[in-house]
């Protein structure tokens, strides 16, 4: 984009230059539709391009390079962290995306996540309702609740 504009620029320039030197204003007219033509058709160019897909490659590229490189840095971030920080790191996105949509009263202490022998996981959530009165939803309504926010069948609840 910035190459096209450097080039649109060079043009204008070189045009006023070429419109300076026109011996006569009866030929300065006719100079200046064709410079205009020219000039349109200079613009129009990019977007043909575009839509013939001969500028879109470059910009894909561009785009799958970026993903690329954020990939690489990803895994650079992650191969410093010990299995225990990266569990610790989704325990806390766990509890943070539970506690910003709390279900009467519930708050959660505490989220733990615990491998089984079969290879899946179990992720225990410990709860406090801190409503007034003391009264909240039925655990099978609050357990059903968090099952939906983090898209898991597998959670042990315990409430305080």
């Amino acid at each position: 984009m910035l190459s096209i504009v450097k080039e649109v620029g060079i043009f204008v320039v070189i045009a006023q230059a070429i419109l300076y030197f026109v011996p006569s204003e009866n030929y300065a007219k006719y100079v200046k539709v064709l410079i205009g033509i020219m000039m349109v058709a200079k613009l129009i160019s990019p977007i043909f391009s575009m839509l013939s897909g001969e500028g879109i490659t470059e910009f894909d590229y561009r785009g799958e390079a970026f993903w690329e490189s954020m990939e690489k840095t990803k895994i650079r971030e992650m191969e410093g962290m010990t299995e225990e920080k990266i569990y610790e790191n989704i325990r806390k996105e766990m509890k943070e995306k539970l506690n910003n949509n709390p279900m009467d009263g519930y708050v959660v202490e505490d989220v733990y996540i615990e491998e089984t022998k079969d290879g899946t996981g179990k992720i225990t959530i410990l709860v406090q309702n801190e409503g007034a009165e003391k009264k909240g939803v039925g655990e099978e309504v609050l357990r059903k609740h968090y099952q939906e926010l983090l898209k898991t069948e597998y959670i042990n609840l315990q409430i305080k």
